[in-house]
């Protein structure tokens, strides 16, 4: 049976119940002052088969990835694309800020990715340029720490593209 919501106007109280829809037209007495009501028009609601727990009462490796819910193709705007629609499901589901959060920083790691395959083989023969040669790190027991992280860091390419992305 489907839910509907009645308004009173003598207490304003809007109120719902489950009724029969062929029931749904008659007016039917608000529980407060118990005079007849009017039904009114309810906001669109989806389900997506089962409520979401709060995000405190989740396990931690049950956990769905925000940007993979989906909105029934019923309840689905029709010029609505998959992108929208996830959106859309995720602020249903209590997950909104999270969803934006998320594709935020995949669009960030999508641009990291883009740069490093724009340096891959430059990086490539400034590390190769290195390898097998002896370095000279400022002593055994006490090293120079910046002359170990210029032998450990030997890629000025890498290293500005570390950076970028906070690293030192």
């Amino acid at each position: 049976m489907p839910l509907y919501e009645w308004h009173c106007r003598v207490c304003d109280l809007t109120f719902e119940a489950l009724v029969a829809a062929g029931a749904s037209k008659r007016r039917r007495a608000c529980p407060l002052c118990r005079r007849p009501s009017g039904r009114v028009m309810s906001a669109p609601r989806f389900h997506s088969g089962k409520a979401a727990a709060p995000l405190d009462a989740r396990p931690a490796g049950a956990k769905r990835d925000v940007t993979q819910l989906k909105v029934p193709s019923a309840a689905r705007i029709c010029w609505m694309d998959d992108r929208s629609a996830s959106r859309l499901a995720a602020y249903k589901h209590g997950r909104g800020a999270e969803y934006d959060d998320t594709m935020a920083a995949r669009e960030e790691a999508k641009k990291r990715n883009q740069q490093f395959g724009r340096n891959e083989e430059k990086i490539v023969a400034e590390l190769a340029a290195v390898q097998g040669k002896s370095a000279d790190i400022g002593g055994y027991y006490l090293p120079d720490p910046r002359k170990c992280e210029a032998v450990m860091r030997p890629s000025p390419t890498f290293n500005a593209a570390l950076a970028q992305m906070g690293g030192r």
